[in-house]
Formats: structure tokens, C-alpha cells, sequence
């Protein structure tokens, strides 16, 4: 992980805690947050997250994997985790690419 992709993760985190803090764990703003910390995540914090929520039973089923062997997720089964629509979650995701265009380690499945 490059020091700008160390930042960017870390700045997601820190824009999600405020988020969480200010808005509460199911406003908009806090879900669009944890999108985005999903999105610059390093391929170790997405093993922890996929190894914990598989205990918890909270993250959808990979529908894939990259070439890195990264898990890749279906939008609509990311929305439904997080209780949002799909639409939403489309726009998020395409927001973020146009603010990052570096390849992120989600895709839209289709």
C-alpha cells in the first residue's frame, strides 16, 4: 500500500467515525462513509472484514474474485446488507469513481 492509499483509507475511516458520530450508523451519510471505506481498503483489511463478517454473518457472498483473488461483491447484495437502494448504492459507487478513478477493489457485477 502506497503512502496516498495509506491516507485515502485512513481519511475514509476518520470521515466515517464523524459520520456515525453526527448522523447515526443508518443515515446516508454514514452509509456512503463505509462505502468509501470499503472502496480504499487494503486487500488485508477486506480479508479481515470478509473473515469477520462470514463469523457474523454480514457481509453478502463474493460473487467473484480479481486476478488478486480479492472477493468481489454484487451491488445489489452490498445495497441489501445495508438496507439501501440499490440505485443509491450505484450512485455512491460511481461517485467515487469519478473522485478516485484508480481501480478499486469493488465492481459493479454484471
Amino acid at each position: 500500500m502506497t503512502p496516498f492509499e495509506r491516507d485515502r483509507f485512513e481519511t475514509a475511516l476518520l470521515q466515517y467515525s464523524e459520520a456515525l458520530e453526527l448522523h447515526g450508523d443508518e443515515s446516508d451519510e454514514a452509509i456512503e462513509s463505509l462505502i468509501t471505506v470499503f472502496m480504499c481498503a487494503p486487500p488485508e483489511f477486506l480479508e479481515g472484514a470478509l473473515a469477520i463478517s462470514k463469523h457474523l454473518q454480514q457481509l453478502p457472498t463474493p460473487r467473484a474474485f480479481n486476478d488478486n483473488n480479492q472477493p468481489l461483491y454484487e451491488i445489489a447484495d452490498v445495497a441489501k446488507l445495508l438496507n439501501i437502494d440499490e440505485e443509491k448504492a450505484i450512485a455512491a459507487f460511481h461517485r467515487l469513481h469519478r473522485e478516485q478513478p484508480q481501480e478499486l477493489p469493488v465492481h459493479l457485477v454484471q
